[in-house]
């Protein structure tokens, strides 16, 4: 994944220095800005959901029975 990620942008660094500022690399760098904070949502919301829950099982085990 990253392989392509990192010639991709590449290819799109080339085309814009180049002069070359097509629909197509404005749209794949469109693509890979908003794959990657999809992605990053993801892990941190996993890991926000995680802490939580480890919360919220510490404070239902220490507040005793019901």
């Amino acid at each position: 994944m990253f392989g392509t990620f990192v010639d991709d942008l590449l290819g799109i660094e080339k085309q814009v220095m180049g002069g070359e500022y097509s629909l197509k690399s404005v749209g794949n760098m469109l693509v890979l800005i908003s794959n990657v904070l999809i992605s990053m949502m993801f892990l941190f919301g996993g890991f926000i959901t995680a802490f939580r829950a480890a919360e919220d099982s510490d404070t239902s085990e220490n507040s005793g029975p019901a």
